[in-house]
């Protein structure tokens, strides 16, 4: 069950930093929200890697820069555009089928089997990414904009295999972290100054708080996520991270009620997807 509550409780902080990047947003960029939320992520994970022996290995280091790359860097930029463009039920939804692409990716690459549960728990995810994309979207949002969460779920699967490639070689998980955290504060930075969009940068916003506090639960997240790798398998693992659209539908219920819409498409969508989940997961 070690590995069941460290991916629940990875589920549920990428839940909760949902909620504090929309409220921060209200008042901010996505771009000021990822800068602050890798810059206090990256301190806070690397006094607790420094706790546990590190068995430094260059090529677990590659594979967990690139998990940086991927995760914290791409598929989080996409997921916070995404939350400020068609909200965090819809963000959270359709970035938390990372799954579908993560048992996809660990077929073809790792040569990990497909069993029929998991067969038909990718077909019930799918299934909840097409009833969450038949929303009746909100005034001013754009249809295409859909495509960004799912590009970054696409993103965070991409990480999800190489970081169980660098923990297979290097079990620690804060070590893993913070390399991919430090990743994240070099080359995001580097990639807005090539696009001329460092400008959007502006830590002076009344949506700083949020933004620490956003930084504080992912790296809870991230160092219970990596914990769950150690000895957990890809599907159970991102099985029960994809839960996240639940936590964030229930904490949207309790925090967001004067902002976010919750319809009964946006409920049959996250049931839908979380009974995937479960069938990737326990079956």
């Amino acid at each position: 069950m070690q590995v069941e509550f460290y991916a629940l409780l990875t589920s549920f902080c990428f839940g909760l930093n949902a909620i504090l990047i929309r409220k921060g947003l209200k008042d901010s960029t996505p771009v000021t929200a990822a800068i602050i939320v890798s810059l206090v992520q990256t301190p806070i994970l690397a006094v607790l890697a420094l706790r546990l022996p590190i068995i430094w290995d260059w090529q677990a280091v590659w594979y967990f820069v690139l998990a940086g790359i991927f995760a914290s860097t791409i598929a989080r930029a996409l997921n916070y555009i995404a939350i400020d463009r068609v909200g965090v039920n819809v963000a959270t939804s359709l970035s938390g089928t990372d799954p579908l692409f993560s048992n996809v990716l660990a077929i073809v690459i790792l040569g990990e089997p497909m069993v029929p549960s998991t067969l038909a728990g990718v077909v019930l995810i799918v299934l909840g990414v097409l009833v969450m994309s038949g929303l009746e979207l909100e005034e001013g949002v754009k249809k295409t904009d859909i495509i960004l969460p799912i590009l970054a779920a696409f993103g965070y699967a991409s990480a999800n295999m190489v970081r169980k490639i660098g923990m297979s070689i290097t079990p620690n998980a804060g070590f893993g972290a913070v390399i991919g955290s430090i990743t994240s504060i070099i080359v995001f930075p580097l990639y807005l100054a090539s696009r001329g969009r460092l400008r959007e940068f502006n830590p002076r916003t009344n949506g700083l708080k949020f933004f620490v506090g956003g930084g504080v639960v992912v790296s809870v997240a991230m160092l219970s996520m990596y914990t769950a790798f150690q000895s957990g398998s890809i599907a159970v693992v991102t099985g029960l991270i994809g839960a996240a659209p639940l936590f964030g539908l229930v904490l949207t219920a309790l925090l967001l009620k004067d902002t976010e819409r919750i319809t009964r498409r946006v409920v049959a969508g996250c049931i839908t997807i979380f009974l995937g989940v479960l069938l990737i997961t326990v079956f």
